[in-house]
C-alpha cells in the first residue's frame, strides 16, 4: 500500500500539557486522502517536524501577540495569547518555506503567514465573530481569478463562515491577495512565485467542509501538492 501525504496540522493547546486539536482538520485532511498529524507545539522541534512531514497546516486558535507586527498596546479583547505557540509556529514556518514544502493557513494561520513576511494585523475587529459559541455567521467572498484558492475552487464567488477578531491589514513582501469579504476585509492569500502550495484562509473550511465542494476542494488542493512533494523529494 503506497503512503498517504502526511499533513503536520498546528493547534492550540489546552491545560496540563494537553493539544487542542479540532476534528474537523484531522476529518478533512483523511477525507481528501491524506493523514493528519496534531503537532506538538515544541520549537525546537521545528526542523525536524519540517523535513519528516509532507505538508502542514497551521491551524485556528488564539490571538498572535501584536509585538510580531510592531504594536505595542494589547486591546483588552486579545486575552487568547500563547507566547509559545507563536514561536513555534513561526519558526516551523520558517522551515517549512526554506523546504518549499506545501501549507495551508487557516484563521490564525494565514494572520501567521502574512506576518512572517513583514504584513500587519488589525488587533480587533468587530462583526466577525458570533456572540454566542454555537452560532455561525456566514458572509460572501470574491475570489480573485488565477489565484490559488480561485484554482481550487473554479469560483468567483464563495460563501464561508466568519470566526475572527483579528485579521489581515498590511499585506506582507510577496503576499497577494485570493479573496476579498464583501466590506473589504482580506479573507484569502498566497505567496507570490512560491514554486508549491501556499494558501492562507481567514475562515474555517473544516468546520463545514462535508457539505460545502469549494471548502472540500481547498483541503484536496493541499494534500495533491503534499503528494506530489512526496513523489518528487521523498527516498523512503
Amino acid at each position: 500500500m503506497t503512503r498517504k501525504p502526511v499533513i503536520g496540522i498546528t493547534q492550540g493547546r489546552g491545560g496540563e500539557g494537553r493539544l487542542d486539536v479540532g476534528e474537523g482538520y484531522l476529518s478533512a485532511v483523511w477525507d481528501a486522502g491524506g493523514v493528519g498529524v496534531a503537532l506538538p507545539c515544541f520549537s525546537e522541534r521545528a526542523e525536524e517536524y519540517a523535513e519528516y512531514f509532507d505538508g502542514f497546516i497551521f491551524g485556528g486558535g488564539g490571538d498572535i501577540s501584536p509585538w510580531y507586527y510592531g504594536e505595542n498596546e494589547f486591546p483588552q479583547e486579545l486575552l487568547d495569547i500563547d507566547g509559545g505557540r507563536d514561536e513555534f509556529e513561526w519558526r516551523l514556518l520558517g522551515c517549512a518555506i526554506e523546504k518549499q514544502k506545501p501549507m495551508l493557513g487557516i484563521c490564525r494561520g494565514a494572520q501567521v503567514m502574512n506576518v512572517f513576511f513583514g504584513g500587519t494585523l488589525y488587533p480587533y475587529i468587530e462583526g466577525h465573530i458570533a456572540k454566542t459559541q454555537n452560532c455561525e455567521l456566514w458572509h460572501n467572498l470574491t475570489v480573485f481569478e488565477g489565484t490559488t484558492l480561485h484554482k481550487c475552487t473554479k469560483k468567483d464567488k464563495i460563501t464561508v463562515n466568519s470566526r475572527h477578531k483579528q485579521n489581515i491589514k498590511a499585506r506582507g513582501r510577496g503576499i497577494n491577495v485570493c479573496a476579498l469579504s464583501d466590506d473589504g476585509f482580506i479573507e484569502a492569500i498566497e505567496l507570490d512565485g512560491y514554486p508549491s502550495f501556499f494558501l492562507g484562509v481567514q475562515f474555517h473550511p473544516e468546520r463545514y467542509y462535508a457539505t460545502d465542494a469549494a471548502a472540500r476542494e481547498i483541503f484536496e488542493g493541499l494534500v495533491e501538492r503534499a503528494e506530489k512533494w512526496k513523489i518528487e523529494n521523498r527516498k523512503w
